[in-house]
């Protein structure tokens, strides 16, 4: 089940949580500055310890202080042109998010589990909103016809604003 709100990500209780990251996995702006303000220093250890990583790649930690049982840091890559494999990476954001899902929903023996994601790649990071939410949607409905038993993973898609919001209902109606 795939359900698009408007609001907080961090204060909504799923089971994991993605944080649009840098490639330094450093506290940034947005989602991310609000999910490691609310996490504490504990999630800037883990960060650390993680090291550097490359575009499209996942990275998972506890939730710390958040009302999340794991944070899933997704490193988003920066639009440039377009020509430089920019949609690839976002999509590989989303991918790899699904699959750390997916193994966290066998790890805890739970029958569903939840995940929420912000609009990965919108905003300061470069992606038009509306080509975002259309890789977003591709890319989810492209894993869960592959891998059905992933059905079991809701997917809440959580707008910052009133423009995110509009987006992503059209392409997730």
């Amino acid at each position: 089940m795939i359900t698009v709100l408007k609001g907080d990500l961090v204060g909504l209780g799923l089971d994991l949580v993605v944080n649009e990251a840098n490639t330094e996995l450093l506290p940034g702006a947005g989602i991310c500055r609000r999910i490691f303000e609310t996490a504490g220093p504990g999630l800037v250890r883990a960060c650390h310890e993680a090291g550097r990583r490359e575009f499209g790649d996942v990275v998972i930690t506890g939730g710390y202080n958040l009302d999340c049982a794991r944070i899933v840091h997704a490193v988003t890559p920066l639009y440039m042109d377009g020509y430089r494999g920019e949609d690839e990476d976002l999509r590989a954001c989303y991918w790899n998010s699904l699959c750390r899902a997916y193994d966290y929903l066998r790890m805890s023996g739970k029958e569903r589990v939840t995940i929420g994601f912000p609009l990965l790649g919108s905003g300061v990071f470069g992606f038009e909103l509306r080509e975002a939410a259309w890789i977003a949607r591709k890319t989810i409905d492209r894993l869960m016809r592959r891998y059905p038993e992933a059905k079991a993973i809701d997917i809440v898609m959580v707008a910052q604003n009133d423009a995110e919001y509009a987006v992503m209902k059209e392409a997730f109606r």
